[in-house]
């Protein structure tokens, strides 16, 4: 193959681009190379990335302090290849992937800025200068995680980006005696939190779950039926963790679900109506969890979802009839993304954006004035990314990041957009844009915006809106920011 002379000062000119313009990115990645067998071992992926891509050595990239990785060939081939894994999936499958047949003539170039991470190769087909750069958006938004904000019934938690957690509201173990009207720092290292009702649970960045507060039917899972006024070690390597009205739901890193707190209505699934104060495994390639007050959900790798617990209002979608307690998982759905679970309905998320919706919808928490329950999925939405559910309401981020409101408004939980404080909404009213993610309490809100802003409103008697007062607002006012 002969190149012409210009083409050969073009390419001259990208390799040197490549090899010079670094200066102009700030932080380097973090390189992990493959041991003999293939395998690259990342610290936020249990399983290696043990692809050789067409027998090509390959190298991943770690985005500092981000939880992407970036694979590509990392020596001259005839094949590019370039993929970007982060947390937003776990991991499962490529945010990105691109291949190319190209014959690179330099090394693989690899840049990153605070909002992006590139990779660059450079070379000759068919006598065509050849460049390849990938662009893979590490966003302020790809850095919020919905585990970042919580809310239990009359108090609020938030980790900023530095780890160090924060709450406000009334005191439920981790924070002075008295309760607090604005956000006060009470731990750091933190990575996600979950709350119900009168109960916490935080994840620190070493993986170890903690939990305080109530704890009679022994939902911390630390061997007590005692409350805790001060947060107490609960077990390891814990990627999240679900809370319903008095059990937990963790799921480990190793995809393995394990459950404790009462299990009268079967909602531990462990074949029985028993209860248990430690965490017990009953179920292996979890990827998501959510628990309702007495029922909880499980997506496995493959998407399907499953569901046991109570099933009164037919909120396990499996299409059975009601007052059917299920104690064993049963799979009732596939293709699923996501899942969020109301006191007696939930709601589950499809891989193409529709929603689809079972239960209870006597406020009308499915978007449609039919005060009947659903014993079967039905799609209530299109043009979904993310939801949340809590009581007898819905919520749900449509893809232009705006938040949108079904259901009961008890206290004015719907916010900026409703003149009376108690009138139930039979369909999706628009309350904001530019949301991230949503935390749904039983009487208040917080609203985790794409620029890391946090707003709240609703019940406040306990300052558990953050906003210095007791008051309660209608309104969404900005009480946090989570860039530290």
């Amino acid at each position: 193959m002969q190149l012409t002379r210009v083409q050969k000062i073009s390419l001259c000119v990208l390799i040197i681009l490549c090899c010079f313009v670094s200066p102009v990115f700030s932080d380097e990645p973090i390189v992990y190379v493959p041991d003999a067998d293939g395998a690259v071992y990342l610290p936020d992926i249990d399983s290696p990335f043990d692809v050789l891509l067409n027998s090509d050595p390959f190298i991943v990239f770690e985005a500092p302090d981000d939880g992407h990785y970036a694979i590509t060939n990392h020596t001259p081939g005839f094949w590019l290849y370039m993929a970007l894994y982060g947390p937003q999936n776990n991991y499962d499958e490529p945010l990105y992937e691109n291949y190319d047949y190209v014959d690179v003539l330099s090394e693989m170039a690899v840049y990153l800025d605070k909002d992006n991470l590139y990779l660059l190769g450079i070379g000759v087909l068919d006598d065509t200068i050849y460049d390849q750069i990938a662009r893979f958006s590490i966003m302020p938004e790809s850095k919020l995680r919905a585990d970042m904000i919580a809310t239990g019934e009359e108090f609020s938690l938030v980790v900023a980006s530095d780890g160090s957690l924060w709450s406000t509201g009334r005191n439920n173990g981790i924070q002075e005696a008295r309760s607090a009207r604005q956000f006060v720092q009470v731990g750091s290292d933190v990575q996600a939190v979950a709350a119900h009702n009168d109960a916490l649970f935080f994840i620190k960045n070493d993986k170890t779950l903690w939990a305080s507060g109530q704890n009679r039917y022994g939902q911390l899972g630390d061997g007590t039926s005692m409350a805790k006024t001060t947060p107490v070690y609960i077990t390891d390597n814990v990627r999240s963790v679900a809370s319903g009205l008095s059990h937990t739901m963790i799921l480990k890193h190793d995809g393995t679900l394990w459950v404790n707190g009462y299990g009268v209505n079967g909602q531990l699934g462990l074949e029985s109506m028993r209860s248990t104060d430690v965490p017990m495994k009953v179920m292996t390639d979890v990827v998501s969890i959510a628990s309702a007050n007495q029922t909880s959900y499980a997506i496995k790798t493959d998407g399907t979802l499953w569901a046991f617990g109570a099933n009164d209002k037919g909120q396990l979608g499996n299409s059975q009839s009601f007052f059917n307690n299920v104690t064993s998982p049963i799979q009732v759905a596939d293709e699923v993304q996501a899942v969020a679970a109301g006191s007696s309905h939930v709601l589950i998320l499809k891989n193409d954006g529709t929603l689809y919706a079972a239960g209870n919808n006597a406020k009308g928490q499915f978007g449609f004035a039919e005060p009947t329950s659903h014993a079967m999925f039905v799609k209530i939405a299109d043009g979904v990314k993310g939801i949340q559910a809590k009581e007898s309401y819905s919520l749900i981020i449509k893809e232009d990041n705006s938040l949108w409101f079904a259901g009961s408004n008890n206290t004015g939980i719907t916010g900026p957009h409703r003149s009376e404080w108690a009138i139930d909404s039979t369909s999706f009213k628009k309350l904001m844009d530019d949301v991230a993610h949503v935390s749904a309490g039983r009487f208040h809100m917080l609203a985790l915006k794409t620029d890391g802003t946090v707003f709240t409103w609703g019940y406040n008697q306990y300052g558990q809106l953050g906003d210095g007062t007791t008051a309660h607002r209608m309104e969404a006012n900005q009480v946090f920011d989570v860039n530290r």
